[in-house]
């Protein structure tokens, strides 16, 4: 009870210093584009410097987005679905492998604190793309299907001295990120700018080039500018266009697509039991169907469609929700506290079918926060977990480079 009380003080006195930040002025809503004129993308903007620019951005009211959520998931099947295990045992070799024995191609490349790092297929050279500022934070990333450009969920040095608190805006970046090492952000634009509520996350480009998807969640405040809860969707933005975002999918994100740009898949959230379940529909979010129910897993992170279409991987903890909140009051949930555990969640790398199915288990590795890539030409996956770049092959977790935190992959050109 007395670590239960301090934990709840805690929070309050978090939720109090929140409300004093969030009452100042904020800017008129204006919205940053997409487009690449000059009024839309100011290439003179210091990155690495200060930034003190909010700038708001469309968002339904919370009345709103729960009708679009009764309208958009459907009717969820009673069908039972079993966990199938094809990977009983399953090992990590931590010694690095000799990449270019392996009949590899094309290019890793994943986010770390210490900035973005590219992995060659071929001769296994790893290089360091960009690194950050101290002071900023990296978190997502995805490729332009045209393999030349990048859009980054970054967030630049706070000022003032301010900490860090990881609201990440999304930034793209030029044509010469990709190809010249330690380029990437003496180029760095504002593709879309969040404002003091939100944090937009997990983007992805759609294989058309035309639209860049992304997770966004925006806090609630009262009249004097108290925290009263939070909204979250998944959105998308034109590359070309008039820069207005367009809410898909309510209480959504981390987005991927099929190869053919046919098929979304995304995580979908309940916000009453916090449980995480895996749905698939149209690229602008109609026919919905789920593929993975909300009871399966604990939490589920990261879906990637396979290239030919039929499977999509994701990294899930293996706790079912039925065991994951057993013995803690709402207040425990609320506040994050979790059952003591010796080593934390386990989350391992599962697949499924596209079109619903047993979810499969492709490792036994008590993995930290994975996050899965399928390689361009398919069979071959990759995972960034705490401690390096892996490669799942024959029941083996490869090591292609070391990586010493957490971040998003991905496997292209």
């Amino acid at each position: 009870m007395i670590q239960r009380a301090t934990i709840f003080v805690a929070a309050a006195i978090s939720l109090c210093a929140c409300s004093i930040t969030v009452s100042q002025n904020i800017p008129n809503p204006t919205v940053s584009g997409a487009s690449t004129s000059a009024a839309q993308f100011d290439n003179s903007t210091d990155i690495n410097g200060d930034t003190d620019e909010l700038v708001l951005t469309p968002m339904l009211p919370r009345t709103n987005l729960a009708v679009t959520q009764t309208k958009s998931t459907g009717v969820v099947s009673d069908a039972k679905i079993e966990l199938t295990d094809l990977t009983p045992t399953s090992t990590l070799v931590a010694t690095p492998v000799i990449v270019d024995t392996l009949g590899l191609s094309g290019k890793i490349m994943f986010t770390q604190a210490t900035g973005l790092w590219q992995i060659n297929m071929t001769d296994g050279k790893l290089t360091q793309l960009w690194e950050p500022p101290k002071g900023s934070y990296l978190s997502g990333l995805t490729n332009s299907p045209y393999g030349d450009q990048l859009v980054l969920a970054y967030a630049p040095p706070p000022s003032d001295g301010r900490p860090q608190i990881g609201r990440t805006g999304l930034y793209i970046t030029d044509k010469s990120c990709i190809n010249d090492a330690n380029d990437c952000g003496d180029n760095l634009s504002v593709f879309l700018q969040r404002n003091a509520e939100q944090t937009f996350t997990s983007p992805y480009w759609s294989p058309d080039g035309k639209w860049v998807y992304y997770s966004h969640q925006e806090d609630s405040l009262d009249d004097v500018g108290n925290y009263i809860g939070f909204s979250m969707s998944l959105n998308r933005l034109q590359v070309q266009g008039n820069g207005i975002p367009e809410i898909l999918i309510p209480y959504a994100g981390q987005p991927s697509m099929s190869v053919d740009g046919s098929l979304l898949t995304y995580v979908s959230y309940d916000l009453e039991t916090y449980a995480r379940g895996l749905w698939v529909s149209e690229p602008d979010g109609s026919n919905p169907r789920q593929v993975v129910p909300n009871n399966i897993f604990g939490a589920i992170s990261g879906p990637q469609i396979s290239p030919d279409g039929s499977e999509i991987a994701f990294a899930a903890s293996a706790m079912p929700m039925a065991n994951k909140f057993g013995g803690l009051s709402w207040l425990d949930i609320l506040l994050g506290v979790r059952k003591a555990s010796a080593h934390g969640w386990r989350w391992e790398i599962w697949k499924v079918p596209t079109i619903g199915g047993d979810p499969v288990q492709l490792t036994r590795l008590r993995l930290d926060s994975p996050w899965p890539a399928w390689s361009p030409v398919g069979g071959d996956l990759a995972i960034l977990r705490l401690g390096g770049v892996y490669l799942l092959r024959d029941g083996e977790a490869l090591l292609l480079a070391p990586a010493l935190g957490h971040g998003q992959l991905v496997w292209c050109c």
